[in-house]
């Protein structure tokens, strides 16, 4: 139990330091925006953003404690692309049912 713990803090500090480099903050209301907005989604600032990682890391824990559920989103492991052999297998299948006379099917 402590394992899973650990590793999806260690997954949530990872990314809260690649968020830190991909975010800026709004030094009018503090929301934490894309590194690509001209202006604050929030307030609709459009001036200097503040932009060094340890105001953009506080602007997010403040978004992760009203919002808890951004931590699950952000600790999730990325979905596996699917294998050779799976992408086969569902091409086959679908090719297959789409084939079959719907009729003939009592």
């Amino acid at each position: 139990m402590s394992e899973g713990i650990d590793s999806r803090m260690l997954r949530l500090e990872s990314q809260r330091k690649l968020a830190a480099l991909s975010l800026k903050r709004c030094p009018l209301c503090g929301a934490v925006n894309a590194v690509a907005n001209d202006e604050c989604f929030v307030c609709r600032w459009h001036g200097e953003f503040q932009s060094d990682p340890v105001s953009v890391d506080e602007g997010l824990g403040l978004l992760l404690e009203n919002c808890p559920e951004l931590v699950d989103a952000m600790t999730q492991q990325p979905l596996q692309p699917p294998t050779l052999w799976q992408r086969l297998r569902t091409f086959f299948n679908r090719r297959s049912s789409s084939s079959r006379d719907p009729l003939l099917d009592f």
